[in-house]
């Protein structure tokens, strides 16, 4: 007999994302960058989700996304997973929630997608908040990546392995 699915409560609304979820978290994250590069960035995170999944974390007062974040599959039983969350203080609010959703949302997408691999990249100049958030989804460090950013910024590789 199966087991009756477990309803989640979350204090934020969770919508499959949109390009206008992606924009209005650019424009928390990257306020006053020009619309070109804010439109790439859009159909970027776009085709990310396009192979594979992405949802939006929305604030239920003002209907704004604040957090998006998904999966884009590269081959079967691998993931490599994104985010982004706006810096301007629209998660603060949602910032347990956030972790725990996006925790129960990683081990899910792995399910449904027979994954056996999820990573993702973090850049070494993101606070220390942005690598603690890995390691609270069960992601661990796997190596630094040398001049691996845009800027010859490094990166570190996480991984959760199911």
């Amino acid at each position: 007999m199966s087991q009756p699915a477990k309803k989640q409560e979350y204090s934020f609304l969770v919508q499959d994302m949109t390009a206008d979820h992606v924009r209005q978290v650019l424009q928390d994250q990257y306020p006053g960058q020009d619309e070109a590069a804010h439109e790439r960035l859009v159909d970027h995170f776009l085709t990310l989700a396009s192979l594979g999944e992405g949802v939006a974390g929305i604030d239920p007062e003002t209907g704004r996304a604040f957090y998006i974040a998904g999966i884009r599959i590269q081959w079967p039983g691998r993931a490599e997973t994104f985010s982004l969350g706006g810096t301007n203080g629209a998660m603060e609010p949602y910032r347990g929630g956030i972790a725990k959703f996006c925790a129960e949302q990683v081990a899910a997408w792995a399910a449904k997608h027979k994954l056996h691999r999820i990573d993702g990249v973090i850049s070494n100049q993101d606070g220390k908040e942005a690598h603690m958030f890995m390691r609270a989804l069960g992601f661990s460090a796997e190596s630094v990546l040398r001049a691996y950013g845009p800027q010859g910024e490094d990166w570190t590789m996480y991984a959760r392995l199911f």
